[in-house]
């Protein structure tokens, strides 16, 4: 079935082409204004700046200004794919290494992509749910989150994107002008992340299939040029690789690194360094490890991976829109079922997911690796709802009430599983930024937020308690150092700085008392001599 004949064939295909464009306009106006509205409000935030070492978005920020500075080669053969620094390297050149030219530009990007889901979705399924998702896409928080930071997921997701929409709207009467598109979008796919390349097989039976009934030499030339020109899109890569890195690395050069950190025997199933070995493919224990991992794909919590979505969305009401990734997964299902008598043309749709999800599977899961499914499931959630709609207008009720209570019901599920866990190493990144940038005030907010999620945590109370003196709070930071004394008993150093405090609050009995058992704990301790004067002649006396 065409495309044209399902938009003929849909009842709510009534918008004139006008109409069309204005809603279309409204959506990417709207999508653009939400984006800049969170960049603006993220601006003070100690995250707005890659200062974390060793984190993507620091080692992306960094090799771009070695690009800009005119460093075009890599040291060695890529260890991460080198599309979006290359691209960031770029804008840097042009605008200097400013994250804020490189972070708006990364919007308009997102921005970009609405239009391209609109496209596909146009294509595919009408006007009517190309529209809704384009909205969805548009007011989704987890977009604008990812591209507020220097990471490739914007990028990634617009690539894909283009290829999905390139092969959608794949013209047999220009066969090789379109194979060359494709191919040439998949490569660049392939160079701002490697595993889009699981596609090529199923470019090479799009072409042939939409070729059908022209000759069979035709057909064997338009895949000749798909699978060609991908390859010589990614091939700067794989020559920079083997001159310069000695290394036969394709696009990039930790494959077996990466394969290492998801199915190892202590692996998590998440970015985590293991200690232990791989575990071997045909055995029960690596059945068990992507069956985790599959879970962890479907459940709705966003698995950190140098940021945590739930951090920045407790402080920003823009990241509390309820669209998340379990919604999406409970509607797109349904939206698939409901749309399975249009399962030739959606063919592309069903295969990104399925090997790009299983491409993540087979090594680790981060909540920014699946990003770039999201606009597909948000396409096919438009799609539910827009048959729910025509099944009102239809009169059936019934069909139309459990097309929307059943994935109402799952994406209810999925959404109160998520834990929305946010990791103490998260707060103290922030609180090592703070540091960085002197801000003890900064410093001391963010171990006050840590502390309300991990309330009997020494370390944090420790440091809270400090960062409370240097900025002037002493009786809120008595109350800490209180509170961790009953956690962890008579410690000798908590012990003198409680006592210490206590005096300066005018608390002399308690002050001194807590210095004596300080000596007493610690005899040799290399201020004992001071403290001696100090219990002996207390400040004020």
């Amino acid at each position: 079935m065409s495309a044209k004949e399902t938009n003929l064939s849909n009842p709510l295909e009534s918008r004139t082409e006008p109409q069309t464009r204005l809603w279309l306009w409204a959506a990417l106006t709207a999508g653009l204004a939400f984006r800049i509205a969170y960049l603006v409000s993220m601006r003070g935030h100690p995250l707005f700046e890659p200062l974390l070492p060793g984190y993507d978005m620091t080692v992306f920020h960094e090799w771009a200004k070695r690009i800009a500075g005119g460093k075009l080669t890599y040291d060695g053969a890529f260890y991460q794919a080198p599309l979006y620094p290359y691209l960031l390297g770029a804008i840097y050149a042009l605008t200097g290494p400013s994250e804020l030219i490189a972070k708006i530009f990364q919007a308009f990007l997102g921005t970009a992509s609405v239009g391209l889901l609109y496209l596909l979705g146009q294509r595919l399924f009408g006007r009517r749910t190309a529209l809704t998702a384009a909205w969805l896409m548009a007011l989704t928080p987890i977009f604008p989150f990812y591209e507020c930071f220097l990471l490739a997921d914007s990028l990634i997701t617009f690539l894909n994107l283009a290829l999905l929409a390139a092969l959608a709207w794949y013209d047999p009467d220009k066969p090789r002008r379109w194979a060359a598109l494709c191919g040439f979008l998949l490569g660049l796919a392939a160079l701002a992340r490697p595993n889009i390349l699981v596609l090529l097989p199923v470019g090479l039976y799009w072409i042939w299939r939409s070729l059908e009934g022209k000759s069979a030499s035709l057909r064997l030339k338009a895949a000749g040029v798909f699978f060609l020109i991908t390859f010589l899109t990614i091939s700067p890569a794989t020559i920079h690789n083997v001159t310069i890195g000695k290394s036969w690395a394709l696009i990039s050069a930790n494959f077996h690194e990466n394969w290492r950190i998801g199915n190892s025997y202590d692996s998590t199933g998440g970015f985590w360094q293991p200690q232990q070995g791989e575990v071997p493919i045909l055995s029960a224990d690596f059945l068990r490890l992507q069956l985790k991992k599959l879970w962890m794909l479907a459940r709705d919590y966003e698995q950190p991976n140098n940021v945590n979505f739930y951090q920045i969305a407790r402080e920003n009401f823009l990241l509390k829109l309820p669209l998340s990734w379990g919604v999406y997964l409970a509607f797109g299902l349904a939206g698939i079922i409901l749309t399975r008598k249009n399962r030739g043309q959606l063919f592309p749709l069903y295969s990104y997911l399925l090997l790009y999800g299983a491409s993540l599977v087979a090594f680790f899961i981060t909540g920014r690796y699946r990003v770039p499914l999201w606009p597909v499931l948000i396409l096919f959630s438009a799609a539910c709802l827009t048959a729910v709609m025509e099944q009102a207008l239809e009169k059936k009720n019934l069909s139309a009430a459990l097309a929307l209570a059943l994935p109402s019901a799952a994406a209810l599920l999925l959404v109160l599983g998520n834990s929305r866990t946010i990791q103490p190493q998260y707060f103290d990144n922030v609180v090592l930024i703070c540091e960085k940038r002197g801000d003890d005030q900064g410093a001391a907010a963010e171990l006050a937020r840590k502390l309300e999620l991990y309330p009997d945590d020494p370390a944090t109370l420790w440091r809270l308690a400090y960062y409370l003196q240097k900025t002037g709070q002493k009786e809120e930071a008595s109350i800490r150092l209180e509170w961790l004394l009953t956690l962890v008993g008579e410690q000798p150093l908590v012990l003198r700085e409680a006592g210490l405090l206590d005096l300066e609050l005018g608390n002399p009995g308690r002050g001194k008392e807590r210095l004596r058992r300080y000596l007493e704990l610690d005899p040799s301790a290399p201020d004992s001599l001071i403290i001696q004067g100090i219990i002996a002649h207390p400040p004020g006396k």
